[in-house]
């Protein structure tokens, strides 16, 4: 099953409180960026790798959430 990097965030977000503009701030892009990175199947090595930083966790455990 492919993993969906949109899906992993969005329960990431939730279940850890994070907004959205929280995880623009750590993405160093705008709100909307991280708004179509949430709704997207697909982010760069580098975006994987902030995003699972944010969240604490090692990149290859936050694209296992998306694969729930």
């Amino acid at each position: 099953m492919p993993t969906d990097v949109g899906k992993a965030l969005r329960i990431c977000r939730t279940k850890h409180l994070v907004s959205n503009a929280q995880v623009a701030e750590a993405l160093g892009v705008a709100p909307q960026q991280a708004s179509r990175i949430a709704n997207t199947q697909h982010a760069s090595t580098r975006t994987v790798e902030k995003l699972a930083a944010l969240f604490d966790m090692k990149p290859s455990e936050f694209l296992a959430i998306g694969e729930e």
